[in-house]
């Protein structure tokens, strides 16, 4: 943030800190689990990967936001996670279909939040 002025400036204060405020509380509650499971914590590595390698090499061509506040927001054992999932999930919404036109990478994302928000949360329930 530091190194960008203007308009770059405020467009990764409003776009890119809520998503670090729903990573940082998706950690608090990963750390809370007692009974989360290994693999759980691979595909929380692998969501990870992916939405960061968005923002720096623009690969996959899917919405790293949309993938995050769907797969946070289903896979949060919090009330306080969900809720600002939810709040990234409005402002992402709002940039993809508003400010630009509905984004391509916007359904892909949301897509792929839901199968893996799905598939964390079947492998963390089995016996």
């Amino acid at each position: 943030m530091f190194f960008f002025v203007g308009a770059e400036r405020i467009y990764r204060l409003w776009y890119y800190t809520p998503a670090a405020l729903v990573v940082g509380s998706l950690i608090t509650d990963r750390f809370q689990q007692r009974s989360a499971r290994k693999r759980g914590y691979y595909l929380d590595g692998i969501i990870a990967v992916l939405c960061l390698s968005r923002p720096l090499f623009g690969w996959p061509p899917v919405s790293g936001h949309a993938l995050f506040f769907v797969y946070a927001f289903l896979t949060a054992s919090s009330n306080r996670t969900r809720v600002f999932a939810l709040l990234l999930g409005v402002i992402t919404l709002y940039a993809k279909i508003w400010l630009w036109h509905w984004d391509i990478t916007l359904w892909p994302g949301l897509l792929a939040g839901l199968v893996t928000g799905i598939l964390y949360r079947r492998n963390q329930t089995r016996e």
